[in-house]
Parts: C-alpha cells; sequence; structure tokens
C-alpha cells in the first residue's frame, strides 16, 4: 500500500528517492503506532475499570493544555528552520534552534514551579468530577505529569527541526515507540501487581520524555552537531522572528486545545467519567483513517514551506490535486469503518454495546469534516499566512464550549452532543480554507487572506 502511495504522489515529477522513502517510512511506522495504540486502550480498560479510564482519558486532555505554554515556537521554529534551510543561512538556523530550545525550557520551569506552588491549593477532585478520595492521588499526580509536559516541550522540539529539514518520519518512529514500550510497561506493571492510575500515568508521562532525549543526543552529535542549543546564540532578533509567526501559531493551538481536546473534560464534569470511554474508543477507531492521511500530509508542511517561499505555484497544484483525491479515498474509509464498527469493537474491546451506534454516526461525520479541509489546512500552515486562520479558529473556540454544554445539558443529548457542537464548529472550514488556498496560489500578496 506504501508503494502505492507513493507513485500516486510522485510519479511523473522530479521528487527525490528520499522524499519517497520517508513516505514508505512514515507508512510502517504510523501503522505500527496505530497498531500500538490499539493494544493500549483494551489494557488500561481491563487494569483500570471504566470510571478509573475515563478519568485517566480526561487528566489526559486537561495536561494536554499546557501544550500551548510553548507559546507557538514549536511551529514558530518549523517554519523558519525550513525557510533559513530553503535560502542556505547556517547563523540563523543556529540562532534560531538556540533560542527556541532556551526559550521553551524556561517558560516550562516556570510552569512547573507556578504547578508546584498551587498544588496544594487546588482541588483537582472537583476540576475532574470525582470523588474527594482521588484527591490524594490527583495532587500527587498532576505536578509529575505538568514536569512531564514541559519536559517534553523542550526536548519534543528537535522533531519540529526534523519535520523542517524534510524527515518527517522521525516523529512516526517516535510515536511508534513510546506506544510500543507503553505497552511493554504496562504489562511489566501488571506482571508486578502494581496497576494503579498512578502507576500507569507515571509510566505514560516518562516514555516519551526519555525517547526525546535520546533523539536530541542523537541528533545534535551527529547531523545537526552545529546547531547545538548554546546560550550565546539565544536573541530577542531570533525570538521576534520564530515568535511572529509563532505567536499566531500559539492563538491557534489554544484554539485547537479548545475545540479538540476539551470534549473529554466537559463530557467528564458535566455526564461523568466513564462516558468519556466511550466517546475516547469510537474517537480512536475512526481516528485511524485520520491516522492514515496524516502519513502522506505530515511531509508536506516543510515543503509547501519550500515550494511557496520558491513561488512553485504549478507544482503545488499539481500536489493539492492528488491530496484532495486521497481526501475523498479516505472520507469513503470512513463510510466503511461505520458499518464494520460493532464486529471491530467486539474483537477489540469485547463488548460493541458499549459505544452506541448514533455516536458512531456523528463521529463518521465529524471525521470527515477534518479530512476533507486538511490539505489545506497543511498548506496554509506552510506557507504561514495563518492570520486568517487564527481569527477563524478563535471564533470557533469562544462557541464551542458555551455550545457544548448547552447541547450536552440543557437540550439533554449527552456526549453526541458535545460532538454535535464540535461539528458546528469546524464545518466552515471546508469553505473557508479551499477560499484561501485559491488566494495564496494564485500569488496574492495583500488583504487578510495573504496575512
Amino acid at each position: 500500500m506504501s508503494l502505492f502511495i507513493s507513485k500516486f504522489f510522485f510519479k511523473a515529477t522530479n521528487t527525490p528517492i528520499k522524499f519517497r522513502l520517508q513516505l514508505v517510512l512514515n507508512f510502517v511506522f504510523k501503522m505500527g503506532s496505530i497498531g500500538t495504540a490499539f493494544l493500549l486502550v483494551p489494557l488500561m480498560v481491563k487494569y483500570l475499570d471504566t470510571k478509573n479510564y475515563g478519568l485517566w482519558l480526561t487528566i489526559s486532555a486537561f495536561i494536554s493544555w499546557f501544550r500551548f505554554l510553548d507559546m507557538g515556537i514549536a511551529q514558530g521554529l518549523q517554519n523558519k528552520f525550513a525557510e533559513a534551510r530553503a535560502l542556505n543561512n547556517e547563523e540563523n538556523l543556529k540562532g534560531y534552534v538556540s533560542t527556541a530550545y532556551i526559550s521553551v525550557g524556561f517558560v516550562s520551569l516556570i510552569l512547573f514551579i507556578l504547578i508546584l506552588s498551587l498544588n496544594f491549593f487546588i482541588d483537582w477532585s472537583s476540576i475532574f468530577g470525582v470523588e474527594q478520595e482521588y484527591l490524594g492521588t490527583l495532587r500527587i499526580l498532576m505536578p509529575i505529569l505538568v514536569g512531564f509536559i514541559g519536559l517534553q516541550l523542550c526536548t519534543g522540539l528537535i522533531v519540529y527541526i526534523y519535520l523542517a529539514d524534510k524527515i518527517a518520519f522521525i516523529s512516526n518512529a517516535i510515536n511508534f515507540s513510546v506506544q510500543l514500550l507503553s505497552v511493554i510497561g504496562i504489562l511489566l506493571i501488571v506482571e508486578l501487581k502494581s496497576e494503579s492510575i498512578l502507576s500507569f500515568s507515571i509510566l505514560l508521562g516518562v516514555v516519551p520524555v526519555l525517547l526525546f532525549i535520546l533523539v536530541n543526543l542523537l541528533g545534535f552529535r551527529n547531523r545537526y552537531k552545529r546547531f547545538k542549543p548554546t546560550f550565546s546564540y539565544w536573541k530577542k532578533e531570533y525570538l521576534s522572528d520564530i515568535f511572529g509567526v509563532g505567536i499566531k501559531f500559539l492563538i491557534l493551538q489554544i484554539c485547537v486545545i479548545v475545540l479538540f481536546a476539551s470534549d473529554s473534560f466537559i463530557i467528564s464534569h458535566y455526564i461523568g467519567p466513564a462516558e468519556v470511554v466511550p466517546y475516547n474508543i469510537s474517537y480512536k477507531y475512526f481516528g485511524i483513517i485520520s491516522q492514515i492521511q496524516l502519513i502522506i500530509l505530515t511531509p508536506y508542511w516543510s515543503v509547501f514551506t519550500d515550494a511557496y517561499v520558491k513561488k512553485e505555484f504549478d507544482w503545488i497544484n499539481e500536489k493539492m490535486k492528488k491530496l484532495m483525491v486521497f481526501a475523498i479515498i479516505m472520507i469513503l474509509g470512513l463510510v466503511i469503518f461505520y458499518f464494520l464498527a460493532p464486529v471491530v469493537y467486539d474483537l477489540w474491546i469485547g463488548n460493541s454495546q458499549l459505544i452506541p451506534r448514533r455516536l458512531d454516526f456523528i463521529m463518521m461525520i465529524y471525521f470527515s469534516i477534518l479530512i476533507f479541509y486538511a490539505p489545506f489546512n497543511y498548506f496554509i500552515n506552510g506557507t504561514g499566512k495563518i492570520t486568517f486562520h487564527t481569527i477563524s479558529f478563535v471564533f470557533s473556540a469562544v462557541v464551542n464550549i458555551p455550545l457544548s454544554i448547552l447541547l450536552a445539558v440543557t437540550f439533554k443529548m449527552g456526549v453526541n452532543g458535545v460532538l454535535i457542537s464540535t461539528i458546528v464548529c469546524v464545518l466552515p472550514y471546508v469553505f473557508l480554507f479551499p477560499i484561501q488556498y485559491k488566494f495564496l496560489i494564485k500569488g496574492k500578496t495583500k488583504g487578510i487572506l495573504a496575512k
């Protein structure tokens, strides 16, 4: 399948063989990651009961909110690194890398100190909608997880450097390794009879940090040795360059978190932690198709950056047409997934009745929308022309939470209402992103769509 995809996207073009090889590696690691992620779900459901697993999912969603504290620097670094590579500006490459690492490291340290200071004044059990008996565990767990997130934000910047350098398979290789080691770690915890939400959470927090540290050591010892972060290369002007793009990505990150990572928290707080489980299982199942699409899209972010800087608009148009054909195929795949869902759930978690068919249908619609506009989204992000993008996401984020609560609680639609709210908020992008793409591809440089 990966070879067919490679030929479909790169036949009769001047695309380097190295890039085609990356597509194959992306496919292998992404499918491995999906497979091991699927193994994690029944393991977690089995060794944590439904309520505790729902609580873990909610904590994970909540912790992900702290990812915006990289201030958009990661995506800003990716775009600026790709631009500097295209222009062979080695001095800027050194400055961007050092400034990004030092800035994110400083913010992560401040975040950890703040959470540690306020921890015993926060009623975590109330925030997550669980009984007071969980409070002691949560007060131990939350600073640890926030510390891990801070370390991930800093050490994870290496992935964005590889992405900017058009070596996208590294990201999927890390994700696969994280999932595989997590499965092995959980089996070890069970063997030692130490299964608890605390032990599982620490395991799932420490594994990615260790892998990121290893990739940093290898990367800066070899390929990126000349760009190794140093305090002397931290400069305000480099931060301004990164942050100029990054502040828009920061706002986008916050909006994305509100749109896509708040659902579990809303469900847990207003409906109950146990209801997060069917939502999450359905999300993971239909999300497989979206993950397959990302195998193709991930390398294109920085490739689009490079092509847009060089004004290779005909090449971009050619690739976008193929990306849209692939998106339509993926949407048809979602339909097939919908009809196969009961059988797959029985084989996967042993109980297809846990996930309502109506929830699956709404989830299918939701992912169809995301998959359709994703190619345009990646192109716009790659160009850095995201002012209009950012404004539209801010509007959607402001609407999403109150609309979710209205539909889920007031109109008693439950989990379905939360998901329908998100669909309402993202549906306009099916029309808005293609319009902006057409505007940019015509080489226009004025107006909000060009900023």
